[in-house]
């Protein structure tokens, strides 16, 4: 009599529980639906940011560029006026020479302060540009 049985028979008799794999896959795509929700709410709400990002620097870049011209211009107007005195000096026809060649030399000095300044708004503009490409991609 070594065989055990319980109240209602054999123990080996009884029916096995099987587990519940509808509620298991129900509970999983649940969360994987959750899961997919948040993702696309961080998605939408991170494009969003890049684009107001990339808005405000393509208007700082318009206005930088515009800026950019005016530089060049001025650098230009101030090469040209260097340009003429230059050709006067050289022919004889400025009435003063010294003063003719200290108007000349400011000029030159002036020519350089804004070279300068346009260069460094270049590089400003450029770092920009390269800023705005990687928000593109």
């Amino acid at each position: 009599m070594a065989e055990t049985t319980g109240p209602f028979g054999n123990d080996d008799d009884a029916p096995r529980k099987e587990r519940p794999w509808g509620v298991i896959a129900a509970v999983a795509a649940f969360i994987l639906l959750g899961i997919f929700a948040l993702w696309v709410t961080h998605e939408k709400s991170s494009n969003k940011a890049r684009q107001e990002v990339m808005t405000a620097l393509d208007k700082e870049l318009t206005e930088d560029e515009e800026a950019i011209k005016a530089q060049r211009d001025k650098v230009m107007d101030l090469t040209r006026q260097i340009e003429s005195l230059r050709a006067a000096i050289s022919s004889g026809q400025a009435a003063n020479g010294k003063a003719a060649v200290a108007e000349f030399k400011q000029l030159v000095a002036q020519q350089h302060t804004e070279r300068d300044k346009f260069t460094q708004m270049a590089e400003a503009y450029n770092k920009k540009v390269a800023q705005y490409r990687n928000l593109e991609q």
